[in-house]
């Protein structure tokens, strides 16, 4: 842990309670979007919504035929600002660029760019919702929101609603006879099938985005964030792990140039000097075994 606790008490705050808007503007948003009254769709919305963030928020409500749903809705007018904080962030990477020119940060602003593009085009999240539910659609242990296909639009996602714990709320966990220790085992396993199995994986995985409940099985949510790794970033994370286990400094640089965090620019005398001291502490705190 690098933060003190108040501080990190203040950051999780933001995963899911940024200030939200008003019931009003959220009801003006669902009506452009459904091109009709939100109470046609909806026999029931909770006014306060369950969850706030950077770009909407969720209210727990209630379909006309008794299903109960989750509608997140994004906020109005977050398209211009996305705009002019991209127009912002460009001017100091080019800023930044006449100081310290490296070609670097140009793609990394275009890598930023596109990722927040998508944080705003539900459709591209509901797409991320359908993938990562196929792709654990036998697993029992892994689940995620069913859509409700017909009321899903660019900027509001409907899904089942889905009644679960924090996974770090570790007290409350026991208290409902369920083991964390059980939970972490379900949530390493997860990501390793992520990862090595199906090259396409959750990439916002805080808190109060994986919910607990009784099985136990991990439902995840919110999908505004997800990656694809290439078969050979693939290789590369396999090969390293096992060159890690070997000691092979050699077999580690080989698995980092595979996956593209070592330019073959790079001085020798430098990069072996990273891995031998990753290498070190890869022995001291982990360890074989683990």
């Amino acid at each position: 842990t690098v933060m003190p606790a108040a501080f990190r008490e203040a950051f999780s705050a933001l995963q899911d309670r940024v200030e939200p808007i008003g019931t009003d503007a959220v009801r003006a948003r669902l009506r452009e979007q459904w091109r009709r009254e939100p109470g046609e769709v909806l026999a029931e919305m909770e006014e306060i919504p369950i969850a706030a963030a950077s770009v909407g928020q969720v209210h727990r409500a209630v379909l006309h035929d008794g299903r109960r749903v989750a509608v997140k809705v994004q906020y109005p007018g977050i398209e211009r600002i996305f705009q002019e904080d991209m127009k912002t962030l460009r001017l100091v990477v080019r800023l930044i660029g006449w100081f310290f020119p490296n070609p670097e940060l140009i793609r990394i602003y275009e890598e930023m760019k596109v990722i927040l593009e998508q944080e705003v085009d539900f459709s591209h999240e509901l797409r991320n919702l359908e993938r990562f539910r196929a792709n654990f659609e036998k697993n029992p242990f892994i689940s995620a929101p069913e859509p409700i296909l017909e009321w899903c639009t660019g900027k509001v996602l409907v899904t089942r609603f889905v009644e679960g714990t924090k996974v770090d709320r570790v007290e409350e966990l026991r208290a409902a006879g369920m083991e964390p220790e059980e939970i972490a085992r379900i949530l390493v396993d997860a990501y390793a099938r992520q990862l090595f199995e199906h090259g396409f994986y959750h990439a916002d995985p805080h808190p109060g985005n994986i919910l607990v409940t009784p099985g136990p099985q991990l439902c995840f949510v919110d999908f505004g964030a997800c990656s694809v790794i290439s078969e050979s970033m693939r290789e590369g994370m396999v090969a390293f792990v096992q060159a890690a286990v070997r000691k092979d400094t050699t077999g580690l640089v080989g698995a980092m140039r595979r996956m593209g965090f070592i330019p073959h620019s790079a001085d020798p005398r430098v990069y072996d000097r990273v891995v031998a001291y990753f290498h070190d502490q890869f022995q001291e705190k982990i360890g074989v075994e683990n």
